[in-house]
């Protein structure tokens, strides 16, 4: 189930090594505005301020629950993938070769993310 809040305080942060990569990744527990406490990861040690707005996802797994920063879905064109906007642009840029291109532009966007 996907939520939003804000972090009302940052309990702490905790850092593990990666055993592939040997990237440091940090754990942030925070308190929400909405009353929950998650703990989300990042590879970054400041990625999260007090009052900031997070997108989230949370899912029963094993007894447990689990939350993961919300992500917007990516779309495959071409072989690679892109967000829904970049389709759009593509899209309307193939479509119309460059005339209409805004206009173009948003009415793509607007039928992809129906």
């Amino acid at each position: 189930m996907q939520k939003t809040s804000k972090v009302k305080k940052i309990v702490w942060v905790n850092t593990r090594t990666h055993p592939d990569t040997l990237k440091t990744i940090y754990f942030h527990k925070m308190d929400m505005e909405n009353g929950e406490t998650i703990s989300l990861w990042k590879q970054q040690d400041n990625s999260f301020k007090e009052w900031q707005e997070i997108v989230y996802t949370e899912e029963e797994r094993n007894w447990k629950t689990i939350y993961k920063e919300y992500r917007p879905p990516f779309k495959q064109w071409g072989g690679g993938w892109m967000s829904d906007k970049q389709c759009a642009v593509i899209c309307a840029a193939e479509m119309f070769n460059g005339k209409w291109f805004a206009e173009t532009a948003d009415k793509v966007l607007s039928r992809l993310t129906k």
